[in-house]
């Protein structure tokens, strides 16, 4: 029988956020001072970007990932593997090695669906088995090799991460009511909505309350 396991990556499997690897690239600058006003300029933002977020998680992601613009796309790659394995994996909560693995030891194909930048879903995907061609993030624009600071369409958030999901079982021939979704966080209903069985990864307050009203599992892996 085939079948998926579909994983978001920040406050599910990880403890970090998009927000964290930002923070990391931003530090990361060849100019100290830059760094520092670039971090700066973020946390000026903080209101604004805290409304975004309640408001539409596609116009968070949005918001927030145009403070990307100007970095060259050589140094965001090359240094991608710096923030996975820096940041991303000391983050893993635990359990998550063993949830991933205990889907993949029943077939599953594993499939990581993130709001995070996909040059760094794909390697952080890689280290925990993941195949390179399942595992989907939001793709920044590039011209002339630097970044703009804008989503290309479509921007995986919400209701998108879901049609992404059937888009999927299409192609491969999965049947959605025979795979598996886990997500942390409320925006992510649809995501596990779509799904014959869902769980809820260390859930926050509202999802927890959805996932009571749902007799979704819920899982803590914090």
């Amino acid at each position: 029988m085939s079948r998926a396991a579909f994983f978001d990556v920040d406050g599910t499997l990880t403890r970090t956020n998009i927000a964290s690897a930002l923070g990391y690239y931003l530090q990361s600058l060849q100019n100290p001072l830059l760094g520092a006003f670039r971090v700066a300029q973020q946390v000026a933002r903080l209101p604004l970007l805290t409304w975004a977020e309640a408001m539409d998680r596609g116009s968070f992601n949005e918001q927030l990932f145009a403070a990307y613009q100007g970095f060259s796309e050589d140094r965001l790659r090359v240094l991608a593997d710096e923030v996975v394995d820096r940041l991303l994996l000391p983050g893993l909560f635990p359990g998550a090695r063993q949830l991933v693995d205990a889907c993949a030891a029943q077939g599953m194909t594993l499939v990581l669906i993130s709001g995070s930048p996909d040059f760094l879903v794909k390697p952080f995907g890689q280290r925990l088995g993941f195949d390179e061609r399942f595992c989907f993030g939001n793709r920044l624009e590039f011209v002339r090799n630097t970044c703009t600071g804008r989503i290309l369409p479509p921007v995986l958030a919400g209701p998108r991460k879901a049609a992404m999901m059937r888009e999927l079982a299409d192609q491969h021939g999965w049947r959605l009511t025979d795979c598996y979704a886990y997500s942390d966080d409320s925006a992510d209903a649809p995501m596990l909505s779509v799904v014959g069985h869902p769980a809820a990864v260390n859930p926050g307050p509202r999802l927890r309350r959805m996932a009571q009203s749902q007799r979704w599992p819920v899982i803590e892996l914090s």
